[in-house]
């Protein structure tokens, strides 16, 4: 098969995927930068504690998504015990969490050992479930 666009049709292209690339960039570092970097930048002047009154490092536990037509063959516990075991390495004493309190995973976490810990109603006005998961004494 042979490419029929002119060159200048390539480089349009090119450009304007170029274009919509920097573009996204530009929207994450706008929405997400200051948010992703708050959790990976720990507050190096105090110690972290916890509503369970541990004292440490927590891990936050973000979008653990498994498609509809995969789930069910333990893909998503294995993620998670992937998750914990690295946090463990880390040296965290906790993994937190949170999901939506209707339609969310909450059950699902329960049942693989995760502690309910309370609710989190957003500024918008929809309801998360808020669970830890203790990795060690703190």
């Amino acid at each position: 098969m042979y490419c029929t666009s002119t060159a200048a049709d390539c480089c349009c292209a090119r450009w304007a995927a170029c274009v919509c690339s920097l573009a996204l960039a530009l929207h994450f570092l706008r929405t997400r930068l200051v948010r992703y970097g708050r959790k990976l930048i720990p507050n190096r002047g105090a110690q972290q504690t916890s509503v369970l009154g541990h004292i440490g490092v927590t891990a936050v536990l973000d979008y653990v998504v498994v498609v509809e037509h995969a789930r069910g063959r333990g893909i998503g516990e294995r993620l998670i015990a992937r998750f914990v075991k690295d946090a463990t390495d880390a040296g965290c004493v906790r993994v937190t969490l949170v999901t939506a309190a209707e339609g969310g995973a909450g059950p699902y976490y329960e049942q693989h050992g995760w502690l309910h810990q309370g609710e989190i109603r957003r500024s918008e006005g929809r309801l998360l479930l808020d669970y830890d998961f203790p990795l060690r004494d703190g």
